[in-house]
């Protein structure tokens, strides 16, 4: 029965009840009660009623259908309407709105996540472009400087006339058919003296006699094609010996040859690892803080170990010559010119964190400087630097690696540098001079001294064996690598054992690749890195996208830093796809972790974050080290009065001195040397 069109006061309250429990009022229901609102909306509610069967019917519905008594005729103890539970209901309402407009609200912060990260990623990719822009604008504007710096060197254009001459001079002694065409050779070799030579050819000139006439201005004393016989008896004490840095360690090789005032230093190369950050050789500032200038340094090859701080030793002794290897010569720049731009970089990142004495110890002056003062000097030449004489010879190591014969005072001295016996694609090969015999000091890297290798070419084999394995199951493999040397060796072993095979080369590595192929020398086709096949990386974002197939090699190669860290951060996570470490790996290294995995699969840590591992990883030794046989054959080649080991550990080198006294010779300690009087 419909209840009465006159409201009870709790009919209206039941009313009141109805009303404040629509959403649309619930901003008034939840700032008063039923009770309240029926006394202040009392004539609103008492037309809405008359006005309304349904909130009529609703009412009784509430009161079990019965229509509810007038006040006269209530009644005693009938069911008073339960407030309590209207107010429950109400909430579960309002709770259950909340919730839908916190999942909106919820779709809504997710979709403003998803264009935050992808801007943010749009900006990293604007920011790596930005910057691979400054190197490239950077590396360009050096190597303009360098190149007109060396345009405007009559001297060092003599010497380019010289090498050829002195190149196609060689040729025509080892092979009499070279002579049926004069001049192809050298035009063959070096085609920028094309004009000097075809005036030269136009006038009648005599080629050898420019070549003697160059050889005395250039090479006083030279050529030596005859052993030169034994070392003058003297009483004079000789050269001293003193490693300044890479004795018992290895990085910051600095070898200190002095006599007289003559101070020549072989190597002046980085310590850097993640507690020393581009610093010089250790005992290079106390030892030369007073005393004579540095006359020269002569630098056995272009990695920066053994390189890399000659351009602050340039600026300390802006006089100071810098001889090395023709191939050194044109990589030193480039690799300068990285470490320029990664010292600038830091030092602003550690200037941010508040260090106000946050210098880079040199940057683009320095470097263009120090490439002013390169001389590049043929191996078997001798060249006077004062007191003493140098001399280059092939060392095997990576292309123009050199070791150097030093000879002042009666005495000689042989420094190996880093030395492999073993034939590599991309390196000549070791080559011991005549003028090596009597040595009365051979300071030799002891690297691997306490390892016993795999042959080369199985370790090649087994590379390229699984190289193909995961290439052929359509995975990838991501090969990290020094930028100078291994990573063009393993680029051209892989195109000439896997031809079809595509091959990636990112990073400063590329830049190498290129100078590889530049740098003509009898071998030059095996030097060849880039081809159809193996090309460098121009867009590594589009690269990653689009290459799902082959190998890429990229600096650095310990997972420090560089484009390799970007690649295995896209690679790692496939178990289709492999990561092969081909060199050696410190304590600290993200390589060194990533071996240590137990299993294979975890997570490592790369300098931007962490990544999931489930690609194959393993690793292959293609290191450019003689190994302990290896030594032992070049300390028998020399047959040493004395033997200094360096660039290596102290332990190893402790174990390697005591198998050379069991066999006989006479190891020195690392420390300093100068020859007894005679």
């Amino acid at each position: 029965m419909e209840p009465s069109t006159t409201p009870t006061p709790a009919q209206l309250l039941r009313a009141a009840e109805i009303v404040l429990s629509r959403p649309a009022m619930a901003g008034v229901a939840a700032a008063t009660s039923p009770e309240r609102y029926a006394a202040e909306q009392e004539g609103m509610l008492r037309r809405l009623w008359d006005g309304s069967s349904a909130l009529r019917r609703t009412v009784g519905a509430l009161d079990g259908d019965r229509a509810v008594p007038s006040s006269s005729s209530a009644v005693p103890g009938a069911r008073r309407p339960n407030t309590e539970e209207r107010q429950v209901q109400r909430l579960k309402g309002q709770l259950a709105e909340a919730k839908e407009r916190a999942r909106l609200y919820r779709g809504r912060a997710e979709r403003a996540q998803d264009e935050v990260n992808a801007l943010r990623t749009r900006l990293e990719e604007s920011g790596e472009r930005s910057r691979e822009a400054e190197e490239t604008a950077a590396t360009v504007a050096m190597e303009r400087d360098i190149l007109s710096a060396r345009a405007n060197d009559p001297v060092r254009a003599l010497r380019t006339v010289h090498r050829a001459l002195r190149s196609a001079a060689a040729a025509r002694s080892s092979d009499p058919r070279e002579s049926a065409a004069p001049g192809t050779d050298i035009l063959r070799a070096h085609p920028s003296v094309r004009p000097l030579l075809e005036l030269i050819e136009s006038a009648g000139g005599d080629r050898e006699g420019l070549l003697k006439t160059l050889d005395a201005l250039l090479v006083p004393d030279l050529p030596r094609a005859v052993p030169a016989g034994p070392v003058e008896t003297s009483v004079v004490t000789g050269p001293r010996v003193v490693p300044l840095g890479g004795g018992t360690e290895i990085g910051g090789s600095c070898l200190l040859v002095e006599l007289g005032d003559t101070r020549v230093l072989v190597d002046a190369g980085i310590r850097n690892d993640d507690r020393t950050d581009h610093v010089a050789p250790r005992l290079l500032d106390t030892e030369l803080a007073s005393g004579p200038p540095v006359t020269a340094v002569v630098v056995t090859h272009a990695h920066n170990d053994h390189g890399g701080w000659v351009p602050a030793v340039v600026r300390r002794w802006p006089g100071a010559r810098v001889l090395c290897s023709s191939a050194t010569a044109e990589l030193l720049p480039l690799m300068w010119q990285d470490t320029a731009q990664l010292m600038r970089r830091r030092a602003d990142e550690r200037r941010r964190w508040g260090e106000r004495s946050a210098d880079a110890p040199y940057g683009r002056a320095e470097v263009n400087a120090a490439s002013r003062a390169i001389e590049d000097l043929p191996f078997g030449f001798r060249v006077p630097i004062g007191d003493l004489d140098i001399e280059l010879f092939p060392a095997g190591h990576i292309l123009g690696s050199a070791g150097v014969v030093v000879r002042g005072a009666g005495r000689r001295i042989v420094v190996s540098g880093d030395v492999s016996v073993e034939r590599q694609l991309g390196a000549e090969p070791l080559s011991l001079p005549v003028t090596t015999e009597e040595t009365n000091l051979l300071v030799m890297e002891s690297t691997c001294c306490d390892a016993l290798h795999m042959s080369r070419e199985a370790m090649v084999e087994d590379l390229v064996r699984s190289v193909r394995e995961v290439c052929e199951n359509g995975g990838r493999v991501l090969i990290p690598a020094t930028a100078l040397g291994r990573a063009q060796e393993i680029a051209l072993t892989l195109s000439s054992r896997l031809p079809d095979l595509p091959v990636l080369i990112d990073g400063l590595a590329g830049n190498v690749a290129e100078t590889y192929g530049r740098h003509a020398e009898t071998t030059a086709a095996e030097r060849a890195v880039l081809s159809d096949r193996v090309r460098r990386v121009k867009d590594r974002r589009a690269e990653q996208l689009t290459f799902r197939q082959g190998v890429v090699v990229s600096t650095a190669g310990t997972l420090r830093g560089g484009p390799a860290v970007i690649w295995a951060r896209d690679i790692l996570p496939d178990p289709a796809n492999a990561l092969f470490i081909c060199g050696y790996q410190d304590e600290d290294a993200p390589g060194r972790r990533l071996l240590e995995l137990a299993d294979g699969s975890g997570t490592l840590d790369l300098p931007d974050g962490p990544v999931e591992v489930r690609a194959a990883v393993r690793q292959f030794q293609l290191g450019a080290h003689a190994d302990r046989r290896g030594l032992l054959r070049v300390i028998d080649e020399v047959q040493p009065q004395e033997i200094m080991l360096v660039h290596g550990r102290e332990e190893a080198q402790r174990r390697f001195r005591r198998l050379l006294r069991e066999r006989g010779d006479s190891p020195v300690d690392t420390a300093a040397w100068s020859p007894a009087r005679s």
